[in-house]
């Protein structure tokens, strides 16, 4: 079962900070509290910023409501998806190569109810003010779990699917035993 309006604002003012694959805190409300012009923090301060790529792996952050508005959106073509476990791979193509690019995968928290149930997604890219003119393939891989212990804790049980639409465009199945 979802939360309710009261549990959502009670968990807005509580933060609670986890580490993503790549040691990274993140938190559910950090965007909500960000844009409330507060400074979130839960022993350490988090920076939520688009990072480069470690060896094709990119930050995943869990919001409570992505907009494009909170993210760098430069131009990125999804060229395929796949999932494998709890990663998510994304074969991407853009325009650049003379600058390093910043990318975060930003996923919202907060489950539309269906079966399964579905939830929002963003590929943020920031090509850094490059501006060369080639084209750019990569592939890129963003740990899943963190949207998973998301659901488990909303819907009290261990196992799962969340239908995933990342910008618009792709849906993916996220299917954990």
């Amino acid at each position: 079962m979802g939360r309710t309006q009261e549990e959502t604002v009670t968990e807005l003012t509580r933060p609670r900070c986890l580490r993503n694959e790549r040691g990274l805190l993140y938190t559910s409300a950090a965007i909500a509290l960000l844009a409330a012009g507060m400074l979130v923090s839960c022993v350490e301060n988090i920076s939520l910023n688009p990072l480069p790529a470690d060896e094709g792996v990119i930050p995943t952050y869990v919001v409570v409501t992505v907009d494009s508005a909170d993210w760098p959106t430069d131009p990125i073509d999804i060229k395929h998806t796949l999932v494998q476990g709890d990663t998510l791979a994304l074969d991407v193509e853009y325009s650049g190569g003379c600058r390093v690019h910043l990318y975060a995968f930003v996923v919202s928290g907060s489950f539309m109810e269906s079966d399964p149930v579905q939830t929002v997604a963003l590929l943020s890219h920031d090509q850094n003010d490059d501006e060369c003119e080639a084209i750019v393939q990569d592939s890129l891989r963003t740990d899943l779990s963190a949207l998973k212990a998301e659901y488990q804790k909303s819907y009290q049980t261990e196992t799962g699917e969340i239908l995933i639409h990342i910008d618009g465009a792709w849906a993916v199945r996220y299917v954990f035993q």
